[in-house]
């Protein structure tokens, strides 16, 4: 039969709070009872048996990692028992696990680039694929040569356009006021960056990157001056047929291709 068990508390302990004014206490128990419950307070449990409904309806997931902790909190597959319509479930399944989130195109670029063949080992993330607000985008670490856009800050209207090795240190040059004579001004700084060209191979595309450079301002001022154009989006997008035609006439040993640091969607 049944043998009664007397199980206590741990040891209660009193917690200030908030500079001593407030004092609290909490009780603890060595059992917890697995009659019922949700899929996250079991994460990381390793269960006896399990048994779960899983529909479209009334008992939906909403994210792929939770059929993950669902179906793994057994030693065996045979102890996890789905209660229900079967062709309902598998149905149900199939749908949560074709979910996307705002992590899941970031993972799988990331993927991709991990386990992609080429033997450069920069890698750079378009907006489209990166989670967070576009100005937490990480700057490249290396030195093989960018082109950029800056965009004021203060003055959204005011842009620049140079040529450098290293990007990082080259906004910081900027932003400290001896990057440039247009970029010095306290009433423009701090700079961000809008949008980069990379894909150079170093010192030996300085040249490449200077006619990128030239052509790019050109562009900016044709659009700006005779266009009429101030879009931020439009401008930044102009260096595109420079790149695609410099890719296309394959002289120099280089594949450039356009970073955004904003999305065109906006």
């Amino acid at each position: 039969g049944w043998t009664e068990q007397s199980i206590g508390s741990c040891p209660m302990h009193i917690q200030s709070l908030r500079d001593q004014r407030i004092q609290a206490h909490r009780y603890q128990y060595g059992l917890k009872h697995h009659i019922t419950s949700t899929i996250h307070a079991s994460m990381g449990d390793t269960l006896f048996r399990v048994a779960l409904q899983i529909t479209s309806s009334d008992c939906n997931l909403w994210d792929k990692g939770q059929v993950v902790v669902a179906t793994s909190r057994t030693r065996r597959a045979s102890d996890t028992i789905f209660v229900g319509d079967k062709e309902e479930t598998i149905e149900a399944l199939i749908n949560v696990m074709c979910l996307k989130n705002q992590y899941t195109d970031y993972l799988e670029a990331i993927m991709k680039a991990m386990t992609s063949n080429s033997v450069d080992t920069q890698t750079f993330y378009q907006p489209e694929f990166f989670p967070y607000c576009t100005q937490y985008l990480p700057l490249p670490q290396g030195s093989p040569g960018y082109v950029y856009m800056l965009r004021s800050v203060k003055m959204p209207s005011s842009y620049y356009v140079g040529e450098t090795k290293n990007l990082r240190k080259r906004l910081s040059q900027h932003n400290s006021g001896f990057g440039s004579i247009i970029t010095s001004s306290p009433l423009s700084r701090p700079w961000a960056v809008w949008a980069y060209v990379c894909g150079f191979n170093g010192h030996e595309d300085k040249e490449l990157r200077r006619y990128v450079e030239c052509k790019w301002k050109e562009k900016i001022h044709y659009l700006t001056e005779q266009k009429g154009c101030n879009c931020p989006f439009k401008l930044g997008l102009s260096v595109q047929n420079i790149i695609h035609t410099i890719n296309k006439s394959k002289m120099h040993f280089t594949n450039l291709k356009l970073i955004l640091l904003f999305s065109k969607a906006l």
